[in-house]
């Protein structure tokens, strides 16, 4: 079992039983640089909370073109949208620095 050290803020709504089951829950996972916990267009399965490191979230656009929407830094969540919307990702992330994250499969 995984133990999240500390929960991101978002998470203060739940009591000590929910973070718990959601502890059991999780994976941790090391990435090193180009590695990625998910890419554009894959089927949701989960949330990554980047516990070190630093994660970009990139979007291709229809001509191929990459950008990079944002930097995600320890205690960020990844993927919750897609997830919550119950659809594929719309973005890829990618670890930029040698990074852990906590994966919750969904």
């Amino acid at each position: 079992m995984y133990r999240v050290p500390d929960p991101p803020p978002e998470w203060e709504a739940l009591d000590r039983a929910e973070l718990e089951a959601f502890s059991r829950g999780a994976q941790a996972r090391l990435l090193e640089p180009g590695e990625t916990p998910y890419l554009q267009g894959d089927k949701c399965k989960g949330i990554c909370c980047v516990q070190a490191g630093l994660v970009g979230v990139r979007r291709i656009d229809t001509c191929g073109r990459s950008a990079l929407l944002r930097l995600a830094h320890p205690g960020d969540i990844l993927g919750y949208g897609a997830l919550l919307r119950q659809v594929d990702h719309s973005e890829s992330a990618e670890a930029l620095a040698p990074s852990k994250i906590c994966f919750v499969g969904g």
